[in-house]
């Protein structure tokens, strides 16, 4: 029991790390416009960078880890996320900074992968609950640091800051890492010919949208001291649901903690358009922060615990698309045709997302899904 616990403890702090790449975002970005003199657009590239480069690394960083196990695919990883900040913080123009974004995002991904399937791996008997503790730190690490970012008023120095610190605690937490033996499950050659996991994976690519849209671009929709409280309180709102909805995903079934959170976060768009910014803020951030951790879930439980790190990280790639419909097509429609516009097309998406689900639970037979409770 001491020997799995301790890997809930070293997911736990990854992720606490993993969240500043993507929860610091909206009180870095303000901070990259004034010193580099970019607009929404451009800064919403950097965020689009890290969802790309950090998604696609899963799949190839999985892969390794499955085989070859954690530890050293970990350490080289946390190497790869600290330069990212490290080169970030000393780069000379907006170029370079997107390059070493991009390298440390692979890390970032890579890491997050590790973090979650450590879970995965070492509590199939309480999956729901343990990917959720793991994952309370992918909020938590930034709600800690945004304040601290926000007092600092540099981008330089906050992200130098977090580079160093990285680099120093990273690599020692990942060298402790390990996976059980004797796992079951389908390869990721199998799973790609279920026709259930690309329906999971458009539905996830889909339902993301609100979450990635708050992440990259709430300081579109807030500013000044409104800005820093909510970009504050929604990494943390994002962490604290996970234990709770992934113990009910332990109870009633995946799919139904899976409906609930879609449906719940799809309402808390609705809040953004009426004006009431804190209600959407938190609703978004308590049941879409969520679903990662839901759907990953239901991967897991249909395809098994062997490769779920390469599985798992092929499914998590629908966060690209997600993180570019939610940063570069909504700052684009933000900016062509107003705020209304682009609320709306956040609410589109999770909507289709909502009946694509419905879709996957239908193709599941009774007893399968049963199986998954």
């Amino acid at each position: 029991m001491l020997g799995r616990s301790k890997h809930l403890l070293i997911g736990f702090i990854a992720m606490c790390f993993n969240s500043l790449y993507q929860y610091t975002w909206n009180v870095l970005a303000p901070l990259l416009g004034r010193e580099l003199g970019v607009g929404a657009v451009l800064a919403a590239t950097g965020f689009s960078i890290y969802v790309v480069a950090s998604t696609l690394a899963q799949p190839f960083g999985g892969g390794l880890a499955d085989v070859k196990g954690p530890r050293a695919v970990g350490i080289a990883a946390a190497l790869l996320s600290a330069l990212g900040f490290l080169g970030a913080a000393l780069a000379p123009n907006l170029s370079v900074l997107y390059t070493f974004w991009a390298l440390g995002s692979v890390g970032e991904g890579v890491l997050y992968g590790i973090a979650f399937n450590l879970a995965v791996k070492w509590y199939r008997d309480n999956m729901g609950l343990a990917t959720g503790l793991v994952s309370l730190g992918f909020g938590l690490g930034s709600a800690i640091a945004n304040p601290i970012i926000a007092a600092i008023g540099d981008f330089k120095t906050a992200a130098l800051s977090i580079g160093l610190v990285e680099a120093a605690a990273l690599p020692a937490l990942m060298a402790l890492a390990d996976y059980p033996a004797g796992l079951a499950g389908r390869t990721p050659l199998q799973m790609a010919r279920d026709a259930r996991f690309w329906l999971l994976y458009a539905s996830y690519a889909l339902g993301s949208v609100p979450l990635l849209t708050l992440a990259s671009s709430l300081h579109l929709l807030s500013s000044g001291r409104e800005l820093v409280v909510l970009a504050s309180i929604y990494p943390l709102a994002v962490g604290l649901a996970r234990p709770a909805l992934g113990w009910l995903a332990d109870r009633w079934g995946v799919f139904k903690a899976l409906y609930t959170a879609l449906a719940v976060s799809t309402f808390g768009i609705v809040f953004f358009a009426i004006g009431v910014p804190i209600v959407g803020t938190l609703l978004i951030g308590l049941f879409g922060g969520s679903l990662i951790l839901l759907y990953l879930n239901a991967s897991s439980r249909i395809f098994g615990a062997r490769f779920a790190t390469v599985n798992n990280g092929i499914l998590y790639t629908g966060k690209a698309v997600g993180g570019v419909l939610g940063s570069l097509a909504f700052s684009y429609i933000y900016e062509a045709a107003g705020g209304s516009a682009a609320v709306l097309f956040v609410l589109a998406s999770s909507i289709i997302a909502m009946a694509m689900l419905a879709a996957v639970g239908r193709g599941c037979k009774r007893a399968e899904l049963l199986s998954l409770n």
